[in-house]
């Protein structure tokens, strides 16, 4: 696997930060026994830095819950530093650290678990590591991130990445071939502009996204997944590339504002069930033309 990193970054003042005891962390042994998992942090400096050995041995993952920030007792962190040779984070290792503003990851890292940095206090995050690994929602909840770039050579976006966080830009390279569902689900996105690569809207990708205007979705694309779009309440407009030939359920359903949608002739599947949850349910502002278009396609159900 490539090996990248992951920068997270955020515009605040240059503190000092002191390095950690080994006996700030309480530790186990990796599962071959040649390496060190943080299993918690036991000490009170809010500045953390790991060590890159303890006991002589080399650290080498940050287990589950490690620095956890809504567990009893743990002290509320704003800056860690992971030395290089970690390669996992496990899941919801800084769930919950709301003051955690600034995260230095290594390049060696290559997995990183659900829900890893849920919650904190990032605003501003650059991606550059290979994320094919990585677990769902990883910076789900962040209710401050408002901006994220990634990196060119980065591959995967993982599911619920970025779900109900305020983002408002994000910066995809051509090299994105993979969303996966719900990545930004609940954002504040206004507009985005997917990759040429891209050969799939997954399921929620763009669910409630309340603010989303407008959007295109390239050629190359040939399926549009369940709920996709479904919620998105400003969208006017979406224009689908002539490779699309299924549209999901409730695609786009309660997409009130929607007024003008064309069917390509390459779709061959769209929900229509004739009940509510019709892939167009709920758009009601649909203009007479794309209304025909549809009950043409076999569109039965109220608009």
């Amino acid at each position: 696997m490539k090996k990248g990193s992951v920068i997270l970054v955020l515009l605040v003042l240059v503190v000092p930060l002191f390095a950690q005891s080994e006996d700030d962390f309480r530790v186990t042994l990796t599962s071959d026994n040649q390496g060190v998992v943080i299993a918690s942090y036991l000490g009170k400096t809010t500045q953390v830095v790991i060590p890159s050995q303890i006991q002589g041995m080399p650290v080498r993952e940050i287990g589950s819950n490690a620095f956890r920030g809504n567990f009893s007792g743990m002290t509320k962190i704003v800056s860690i530093v992971i030395p290089e040779g970690v390669t996992k984070i496990g899941p919801t290792a800084f769930t919950g650290q709301q003051g955690l503003v600034n995260v230095s990851i290594p390049s060696t890292v290559s997995e990183i678990g659900e829900n890893a940095f849920v919650g904190i206090g990032i605003t501003e995050i650059t991606i550059s590591c290979d994320l094919s690994t990585a677990g769902r929602g990883i910076f789900a909840s962040c209710s401050k991130l408002e901006r994220v770039t990634i990196a060119d050579g980065v591959r995967i976006i993982g599911a619920e990445m970025f779900t109900r966080t305020p983002l408002k830009t994000i910066i995809i390279p051509a090299s994105v071939d993979r969303i996966g569902a719900g990545a930004f689900s609940e954002t504040s996105l206004t507009s985005i502009t997917l990759p040429q690569g891209l050969t799939e809207i997954s399921g929620t990708m763009f669910r409630e996204c309340k603010n989303l205007i407008s959007i295109e979705i390239p050629q190359g694309v040939t399926r549009i997944g369940g709920q996709a779009f479904s919620g998105c309440i400003a969208l006017t407009s979406v224009t689908l590339p002539s490779s699309i030939n299924e549209i999901g359920d409730w695609a786009f359903s309660g997409c009130s504002s929607l007024i003008t949608v064309e069917i390509p002739d390459s779709v061959e599947s769209i929900s229509f069930t004739g009940r509510v949850g019709d892939a167009f349910s709920g758009c009601r502002k649909l203009n007479l033309a794309s209304q025909a278009t549809l009950r043409n396609r076999g569109y039965t159900n109220r608009f």
